[in-house]
């Protein structure tokens, strides 16, 4: 940022974070928002190509953490028809399609089968499939998959 040059909001980092939170300011009456990064459009989203999945990303006590993420995944859909919108139509990517956790050997199966259990106990969308139901539902899956586990959140 050019010394003498004032924000009114100054965020610290471009990514899709970042950008989202200047937007978002900008939209809400802030006169001089500015966004610095060396990169812009980096971090996360290029690691995660903007997936959401806090269901399958759950770790045994994350329950407070959890909820967040699904609070956030409820509130995306509308954000993402808010940034198509204001850009004129276009489309951002955004698809609802839930997420599959795959097994490929009988350790990851097992490991997925104590996290199904507890998806169970939290009463969460989630179901198990096996290897040829997880294929049917994404083809690209390789054959050697053993089991899945697909969260609808």
């Amino acid at each position: 940022m050019p010394s003498g040059t004032h924000a009114d909001v100054l965020v610290i980092g471009g990514g899709v974070i970042g950008l989202a939170v200047a937007w978002r300011t900008a939209r809400r009456g802030a006169r001089n928002v500015i966004v610095v990064d060396p990169a812009h459009g980096g971090g996360a989203a290029g690691v995660a190509a903007g997936m959401l999945a806090p269901v399958t990303e759950l770790q045994y006590g994350e329950e407070p953490l959890l909820r967040l993420g699904m609070a956030s995944n409820e509130r995306y859909e509308t954000f993402a028809a808010e940034l198509s919108e204001a850009s004129g139509g276009l489309d951002t990517g955004y698809r609802r399609c839930g997420t599959i956790a795959v097994a490929l050997d009988s350790d990851d199966r097992e490991e997925l089968r104590e996290l199904y259990a507890f998806h169970q106990r939290l009463g969460l969308d989630s179901t198990w499939l096996t290897g040829r139901e997880a294929r049917r539902l994404e083809p690209m899956l390789a054959p050697a998959v053993r089991g899945a586990l697909h969260a609808a959140d």
